[in-house]
């Protein structure tokens, strides 16, 4: 099957930022994602018992897959609905037309969260668009669960390998944020 730029694009948006959090947390049960995707929930169903919520509640979430501009309050919503060993992802940016958003977003999560980080993903849009991963306990590339992100079926752009290096970053960006990342 011959695949366009565009499905390209959305392979990689999707895979990028539901199975960086999911391969890194042991046991995700319930996922709060704020701005229902039916693409999102498609890659969360390639993982067994997996609970997908879209609107935020009472209960405790593993993993909170945020698709929307945060602010401080936003920020400490989410931050009171994760588990102790919760884990946000936040959707991607261009660190080049965003890079106040994408440093003001880091300096906010880095005052709540124990690890916070941003990955890259390559498309044809932004060249390279940057998520942030927040953690209240796992790290991305020493906590992966190889055997879970080795054994997900069909996809397209996420292997194992991609989500160890999308968090090396090219040295401008890096010389950007190291003082306000934790690492």
């Amino acid at each position: 099957m011959a695949y366009t730029q565009q499905d390209s694009d959305k392979f990689a948006f999707n895979e990028m930022f539901t199975h960086i959090p999911i391969c890194s947390h042991p046991k995700p049960k319930n996922i709060l994602i704020l701005k229902k995707s039916s693409d999102l929930m498609e890659e969360i169903n390639r993982h067994i018992d997996i609970n997908v919520e879209t609107k935020e509640s009472d209960k405790k979430f593993d993993i909170v897959l945020c698709h929307s501009k945060v602010d401080n309050n936003l920020i400490e919503n989410i931050y009171e609905n994760l588990k102790d060993d919760g884990i946000l992802v936040l959707s991607p940016k261009s660190f080049i037309d965003e890079k106040d958003v994408i440093l003001e977003e880091l300096e906010e999560l880095s005052k709540a969260f124990k690890i916070v980080m941003p990955y890259r993903v390559e498309n044809s849009i932004i060249r390279q668009a940057y998520f942030i991963f927040a953690s209240k306990k796992y790290h991305p590339t020493a906590d992966i669960i190889l055997q879970k992100s080795e054994l997900i079926d069909d996809l397209h752009y996420y292997t194992s390998n991609i989500h160890l290096s999308c968090f090396e970053l090219p040295k401008y960006v890096y010389e950007e944020i190291k003082d306000i990342t934790k690492r």
